[in-house]
């Protein structure tokens, strides 16, 4: 996979850094940009990952109109593609409350999330159960963009992840652990986690090494029932 160019953050460049997201990649710092490449009348923002103080790479355009597109290069370099990859659909009766809806592996869109709030004011997500966009409301812009980042671009490297695991990119043994791992919780006194929940990647936290090695977990694993 090519790179992403990087562009340079003037000084006085509007930019917003978000809080760190339950589902981010650990030591990576996301948020959005404003006119970082001139006026654009259909831009809300631009989604990012910051590199660095001074340098951000694009991942993701928001229109006003409530699409969001992956990019990697501005618009004025390269069109948007025809079809956004995540889009807000607001009640026909009622334009306080919508869906997020986010393009799967088929080309198809499905719904991901409920929203409330209007795209003139504050949103959030609307969750039977705590999430970061539930917790706090953003205007439109910033609001679309995390959305983005946990539900298609965060998703998509969990995906990524889990097709290496399923397509047999581990060892026979590494991948029992995983599958024995998963249905129970290790005892709290070990102070590890597994950093697949929490990090998106198939290694132990390097937490996780100072209490628990790959020895003992083999050791706790061979002493599991099987999957069912």
């Amino acid at each position: 996979m090519a790179e992403r160019p990087t562009y340079k953050l003037r000084f006085l460049d509007p930019k917003k850094r978000f809080p760190a997201m339950p589902e981010q990649p650990a030591g990576r710092s996301y948020g959005v940009v404003w006119k970082l490449f001139g006026e654009d009348q259909h831009e809300s923002c631009y989604v990012v990952e910051f590199v660095g103080k001074s340098h951000v790479s694009l991942l993701g355009y928001v229109s006003v109109s409530g699409e969001v597109y992956k990019v990697d290069r501005p618009v004025s370099e390269t069109p948007l593609p025809n079809d956004p990859d995540m889009e807000l659909v607001l009640d026909e009766s009622d334009s306080g409350i919508g869906e997020i809806v986010v393009r799967g592996a088929n080309g198809t869109m499905r719904a991901c999330a409920r929203t409330v709030g209007s795209p003139e004011g504050p949103m959030r997500e609307q969750s039977d159960h705590e999430t970061w966009n539930s917790t706090r409301s953003l205007p439109y812009g910033e609001f679309m963009a995390s959305m983005f980042l946990r539900y298609v671009i965060f998703a998509d490297s969990e995906n990524a992840i889990a097709s290496t695991a399923d397509a047999g990119g581990l060892d026979e043994g590494m991948q029992n652990v995983i599958d024995k791992i998963k249905l129970v919780k290790l005892p709290s006194r070990s102070r590890c986690f597994w950093a697949l929940t929490r990090h998106r990647s198939l290694m132990l936290s390097r937490r996780c090494f100072t209490a628990l090695t790959m020895p003992r977990i083999r050791a706790v694993s061979s002493a599991m029932p099987p999957p069912l």
